[in-house]
């Protein structure tokens, strides 16, 4: 936390013009981010305007068969529930290979399902998911669809995918 604290303390002192921007690569960039992000006035009048693009364009999609033309645009700028990479292969270093990585679940891990606290936890969820798309302007029917959708794909992928143990 002390680290932190500095940190904090440094960038605003760099922010608000008191100390010298480093000259490092981007630097500049992300002090800017650091203004953005501490500037509550700005985006509480700003409200969900900025996401309203992103957001009409996700919910476009009407079916996987749409999502799975658009997957390569999509995963460019917006996370997917599943990834790939290249990397040296660990057999063979002179060779890479494509990994691929399947999606994860709402809760930390599929052992998490079976506490008895899942579904409180997926209750807040449900509560956080709801509230946010509503700020965003999202219809309350159409709210509704998407959360219990999302909350029943969820439901399927933590009978599959694999523990962090495994």
């Amino acid at each position: 936390m002390r680290i932190e604290k500095r940190m904090m303390e440094d960038l605003d002192e760099i922010a608000d013009g008191k100390q010298e921007m480093p000259k490092l690569a981007n630097f500049d960039k992300g002090v800017a981010l650091y203004k953005l992000a501490k500037d509550f006035a700005k985006r509480d009048a700003d409200g969900a305007k900025p996401i309203q693009a992103d957001l009409k364009k996700l919910l476009a999609l009407k079916d996987f068969n749409e999502f799975n033309k658009q997957a390569a645009k999509l995963g460019e700028v917006y996370p997917l529930p599943f990834g790939f990479h290249v990397e040296a292969d660990m057999k063979n270093t002179k060779v890479n290979v494509l990994q691929f990585a399947g999606p994860g679940t709402f809760l930390p891990d599929t052992t998490s399902y079976e506490q008895e606290d899942a579904e409180k936890l997926l209750n807040i969820l449900k509560k956080q998911t709801f509230a946010l798309l509503k700020l965003a302007d999202v219809s309350e029917d159409e709210v509704k669809d998407l959360v219990e959708a999302g909350l029943a794909f969820d439901k399927k992928l933590s009978k599959v995918v694999k523990s962090t143990e495994e």
